[in-house]
């Protein structure tokens, strides 16, 4: 992304004030999504891990927040949870941004690899994993309830960070 050297991106821990944001984000890039994401509960869970993808004009001493991604930690396993990023920052580079933290996170954590559940028909996410090294590894059937009410299947991918 060629982006003006007074506007940095940073990613940080995600806090309760963002959340209003984040719901808003979340509502964007999920419009087909059920259930929301109890984020007040994902912060203060000690398993989980949420940051925060924020843009800052240094110029203006602006900041706003543009995308977000969540862990859940398991001994020796991380699971993404979901990385969203705002419509008109999508295809900026944020998204592998969020998933390269994540991947640090998970390394922190002593996970061994990572797993994380696609909707079959998310073929942009699909491309983006397998891009990053992540893998098919099976299907869950029946796994996301439509608005319509029939199902689809999920496909699970994994990379793998550390080999015993």
């Amino acid at each position: 992304m060629n982006k003006p050297k007074d506007i940095k991106i940073n990613i940080r821990e995600m806090t309760l004030n963002d959340i209003n944001v984040i719901k808003k984000i979340e509502y964007e890039t999920y419009k087909k999504k059920d259930e929301p994401i109890d984020f007040y509960n994902e912060i203060k869970n000690h398993f989980s891990q949420y940051v925060i993808a924020e843009i800052i004009d240094i110029k203006k001493e602006i900041t706003n927040i543009i995308g977000f991604a969540g862990i859940w930690i398991f001994q020796g396993e991380t699971h993404i949870a979901q990385i969203a990023v705002a419509k008109k920052w999508q295809r900026k580079n944020i998204g592998n941004q969020l998933l390269k933290h994540c991947t640090a996170l998970a390394k922190e954590y002593g996970a061994q690899h990572i797993v994380l559940e696609v909707h079959e028909k998310n073929i942009t996410s699909n491309k983006f994993f397998s891009a990053n090294n992540f893998i098919e590894i099976k299907k869950k059937k029946n796994y996301y309830k439509n608005k319509d009410g029939t199902y689809s299947d999920a496909i699970i991918m994994k990379k793998i960070l550390f080999k015993r």
